[in-house]
């Protein structure tokens, strides 16, 4: 599983999801993904509840409207883990060691 973390001074623009028992700020690769682009939010709120459609009823929002419900309701979950976010971190092998990365050949 993996959780939402939030914090202005260490990630100004956007949000990182990030694995379980995981400190943030001293993460290794593949531990976390940074969410920057704001077109991303809805897609990241659709994976763990957000429903566009309950939430604007009949009324056709904008896009800005979207993406703020979208972060508003990210945001209201920071802190928090969801098995769906699993599928935003990166899915190669976690070690940093050259001996377990798989050898390539040369000319």
């Amino acid at each position: 599983m993996a959780y939402l973390h939030f914090e202005r001074g260490f990630v100004p623009v956007g949000f990182l999801i990030v694995r379980d028992g995981v400190d943030p700020h001293r993460e290794a690769p593949g531990d976390s993904v940074l969410i920057q682009s704001d077109w991303d939010y809805p897609s990241v709120a659709s994976a763990i509840g957000f429903d566009q459609a309950q939430l604007f009823h009949n009324k056709r929002p904008t896009i800005g409207e979207v993406i703020s419900a979208a972060y508003d309701f990210l945001y209201e979950y920071n802190g928090q883990s969801f098995p769906q976010l699993d599928d935003y971190l990166p899915k190669w092998q976690q070690s940093v060691n050259p001996k377990a990365m798989p050898a390539t050949q040369s000319d």
